[in-house]
């Protein structure tokens, strides 16, 4: 799992990922004749959410997480497949390990470690499942990674929006 490797690449998926969301939302939404500043916010969030999760393919945990947390039908733990481990066994010399648990503290820098630990896992879509905290770092690089490619293009379509407004003004 790596970071989305082109962002250009990344972003344009998204895009037509999140156009098609938004349409789907809002042919769902005038349905049922809704259209308050809330509604409108919600249908953006939740189109713009699973438009992130599909261009990453569910090649990550966190996408994987938001893919079931907005199916209906499937829930969390049959879509998200456990971390994968690496079967073979590290060898490492006993002297090395008697040490390194000897340096292990348990006061109060590594309660606040569990505490921000616990706080990440729940701020990560999926993150409650994830073992390890390498996982859960890789996971966390990768959603901000996204988060951040999801606001350039959000920023970039405003932007574009204004200047036709501006343009059909101007007329």
């Amino acid at each position: 799992m790596r970071p989305p490797t082109n962002s250009t690449t990344f972003k344009r998926e998204f895009l037509k990922k999140w156009l098609l969301a938004l349409q789907l939302c809002n042919n769902h939404h005038n349905n049922n004749n809704k259209n308050g500043v809330v509604e409108r916010k919600n249908t953006i969030k939740l189109s713009a959410e699973i438009a992130m999760a599909a261009a990453r393919n569910g090649a990550t945990c966190w996408s994987r997480a938001l893919i079931a947390k907005h199916s209906s039908s499937s829930s969390l733990h049959n879509q998200t497949p456990p971390p994968r481990h690496s079967k073979k066994r590290v060898l490492r010399c006993k002297r090395i390990i008697r040490r390194s648990r000897r340096c292990i503290h348990h006061g109060p820098a590594a309660a606040v470690v569990r505490r921000k630990t616990a706080v990440l896992r729940k701020l990560v879509p999926g993150g409650e499942l994830m073992g390890d905290e390498a996982s859960l770092i890789r996971e966390t690089l990768d959603y901000v990674t996204s988060l951040r490619a999801q606001i350039d293009v959000m920023r970039r379509l405003a932007r574009a929006s204004d200047r036709v407004a501006m343009c059909n003004g101007m007329k």
